[in-house]
């Protein structure tokens, strides 16, 4: 990160700051997805906490500010933060489970290859995309700065809508680039997972195909799997129409119900 490029006025938006949610001796590290947000994460994470877990969502670096800072950042930066959250969970929890939402969802493979994690939960993992255009990114990346998405959504809150503006409403080339190496890495260091896996994933899922759990469980090594297709989620499943379901596998799975 090269700090000398960040304008000075940048700036958390408070919809997108961290989330500690106090509960019980069991925590659950919660990491949200790429260009993402924390907020993505609330409402499950809420719902955990009145299951009596103690919830932690963290920000990710260059996420939640601006696209110049997002831009200073990349997938060791937002590897090395996660890592550190989970360290600090650890030296107050004796249990941390990990539960990650898209792109989060590669960091928490990443950190379950690396420690010793009872449990996980994975939501729309972006190991694979429905987009084959992230393969080129690595050399676009010379030549194109950004591409427009379509975007629809309309906010009346000003953090939102300059967030959306910021982030969403754009392909970042070179941001692009680091998710898909954020991904090689992942593939090469899944089989040294062995934790407990749950996956959630949506056949309406516009970016990540439900295809992408049965790909993550030919390769890891969890002794305990289970799969949970959803039908009517969009790519941010934890705030569309099925997210009390999702809120209901993930208590039932961290509580070993399931």
């Amino acid at each position: 990160m090269n700090l000398l490029k960040i304008s000075r006025d940048t700036q958390s938006r408070k919809t997108a700051l961290p989330y500690f949610l106090q509960g019980g001796s069991t925590a659950i590290l919660a990491l949200h997805g790429y260009n993402g947000y924390s907020r993505d994460l609330l409402y499950v994470g809420e719902m955990l906490n009145k299951q009596g877990f103690t919830v932690a969502i963290p920000r990710l670096p260059g996420h939640g500010t601006n696209a110049a800072d997002f831009h200073e950042t990349g997938c060791q930066d937002w590897l090395r933060h996660a890592a550190d959250c989970y360290f600090n969970l650890k030296a107050e929890y004796e249990t941390v489970h990990l539960l990650g939402f898209s792109m989060g969802g590669l960091l928490t493979l990443l950190l379950a290859s690396r420690f010793d994690i009872e449990r996980m939960a994975l939501i729309a993992p972006a190991i694979i995309n429905r987009k084959w255009t992230i393969k080129l990114t690595p050399f676009l990346k010379y030549f194109v700065k950004k591409q427009k998405r379509e975007w629809s959504d309309q906010f009346t809150d000003p953090d939102r809508i300059f967030l959306a503006r910021e982030y969403w409403r754009w392909h970042y080339i070179a941001m692009g680039a680091e998710l898909l190496k954020l991904q090689n890495i992942t593939k090469k260091k899944m089989p040294l997972v062995s934790c407990d896996t749950m996956i959630i994933v949506s056949e309406k899922d516009e970016s990540v195909p439900a295809r992408a759990a049965d790909y993550i469980f030919s390769l890891i090594a969890s002794p305990v799997t289970k799969t949970v297709v959803l039908e009517n989620s969009p790519h941010c499943s934890t705030d569309g129409p099925e997210k009390e379901l999702i809120a209901d596998y993930l208590a039932k799975w961290f509580k070993k119900e399931i």
